[in-house]
């Protein structure tokens, strides 16, 4: 069965409106993510990689013409993407890309506490792929990190992931940045829902510096008798809990993984077992969630035995996996969704994303949430503004200042040039210019000189 979905082209860019995707040449139109993780096969040659994932979006777009997103896990900067993202837009699917790697210079290390974890190379590194990538149309988002506070400890890193956002921010205003989290992201300090709602008010408190959406990597949902309000035991349903925790949310949010592992879906009741029914879905994305969340992403094409979606053993990087009966019910369950909500175009709340920041913004160094953090877990972390900023010598800003440089001589040319102007048919006097008006003439100029900076 060949399904067709509509090609994606410059009109159909998203961005973000408030708590929302929207289409940018249409912010009354709210985009609703219904994605599928992307594999990785290491050990095969990264070009071959490129064309092997192209035969899996053909596979995933003759199952369903629902899904629209594809959430890739690594890239190498080092090779043309080209015929993967134009294949991806062909087809009609979105992408959410990383902007850091497991090695090399996008490394944002966990290990490492506040500035250390934050370097220029991988400045440098995020936005070579933001240039690569940011040439085709459909880029939903980039995220600058995948669970790296997964525990007190690595929380000191929190910083160094928004002073990553500030200078991609300044550099590409334009982007959505986002960033991953597990769902339970404090450990056994504080319950999930809370762990979630502490890192969404700190990764987005601070305009200047901080996330455009929120990713939860989440794994409830883990028998056929949950609902959205009551977990089979009765007690509060997990989906429920983290939509009351996050409801005064003021960027996007989804389910950047979404499914329970495969060994504990119904592992404690009598149903059948083996894969996962999927049936969250219609809570997202309906009346429950929808008014709040953007969407999700299922997790995963392949992987982990207990997440894969496809049969067989690891995916080789050339040929596609046959589909499991877990992938059957997920694009069952798509094509069952029957999405209604009334939007305006105007979210509940506004946010500075997706908006030019000037390079004078700034950040307080304390903040409610920082006095939270501190408060709850006793995690005491280094004001952003302590932290270099790299964005200063990207490309971009050489060239701004190159010409505020090259303005700047002009100004002192012209100058030079009226000092040595000869006042015609006149005796010229000894001094070319009177002092008193020369310094009139050089404060003016300086004057004109600081506006033209402030301007630029």
């Amino acid at each position: 069965m060949n399904i067709q979905a509509s090609p994606i082209t410059w009109k159909d860019q998203l961005s973000v409106n408030g708590n929302f995707f929207v289409f940018r040449s249409n912010p009354s139109e709210r985009f609703y993510i219904k994605g599928i993780a992307f594999p990785v096969a290491p050990g095969v040659n990264a070009e071959d990689i490129i064309l092997g994932w192209i035969d899996i979006l053909h596979q995933l777009r003759e199952a369903s013409p629902e899904i629209n997103t594809i959430r890739i896990y690594q890239i190498w900067p080092s090779l043309d993407y080209s015929e993967f993202l134009q294949a991806a837009a062909d087809m009609g699917f979105y992408l959410i890309v990383p902007l850091t790697s497991m090695n090399g210079r996008g490394v944002l290390s966990r290990e490492k506490a506040a500035p250390k974890c934050y370097r220029r190379k991988l400045f440098n590194y995020g936005s070579s792929v933001i240039r690569d990538f940011g040439k085709f149309p459909n880029i939903l988002g980039y995220v600058l990190g995948n669970e790296v506070m997964n525990s007190l400890e690595s929380w000191e890193t929190a910083p160094c992931i928004l002073a990553y956002a500030r200078d991609l921010k300044r550099e590409y205003p334009e982007v959505t940045l986002m960033y991953a989290m597990q769902h339970a992201g404090i450990g056994a300090a504080g319950e999930p829902s809370e762990a979630v709602k502490l890192t969404l008010d700190y990764m987005s408190e601070c305009p200047e510096a901080s996330i455009d959406a929120l990713g939860v990597n989440i794994e409830s949902w883990c028998s056929s008798k949950q609902t959205f309000d009551h977990n089979p035991d009765g007690s509060i349903g997990t989906y429920k809990e983290l939509y009351q925790h996050l409801n005064h949310s003021k960027i996007p949010l989804f389910f950047s993984e979404l499914g329970c592992s495969k060994d504990d879906f119904n592992r404690d009741n009598e149903l059948e077992k083996g894969y996962r029914d999927w049936k969250q879905v219609h809570s997202i994305l309906g009346s429950d969630m929808i008014d709040r969340w953007s969407g999700f992403v299922a997790y995963a094409y392949d992987g982990p035995l207990d997440f894969k979606m496809t049969l067989g053993g690891r995916w080789d990087g050339n040929n596609t996996l046959e589909f499991s009966k877990d992938m059957e019910n997920y694009v069952n369950e798509l094509d069952a969704l029957d999405i209604k909500y009334e939007y305006h175009g105007v979210s509940n709340h506004t946010s500075g994303t997706n908006t030019t920041h000037s390079i004078t913004d700034f950040c307080p160094d304390s903040s409610p949430a920082s006095a939270a953090l501190s408060s709850c877990c006793d995690i005491d972390l280094l004001p952003v503004s302590k932290i270099p900023s790299y964005q200063s010598w990207s490309p971009a800003t050489t060239s701004l200042l190159v010409l505020k440089c090259l303005a700047f001589l002009c100004l002192c040319f012209g100058i030079k040039s009226i000092f040595s102007k000869k006042v015609p048919n006149e005796k010229q006097p000894s001094s070319e210019l009177d002092p008193d008006d020369a310094q009139k003439l050089l404060s003016s100029k300086n004057s004109e000189y600081q506006t033209f900076q402030q301007q630029t």
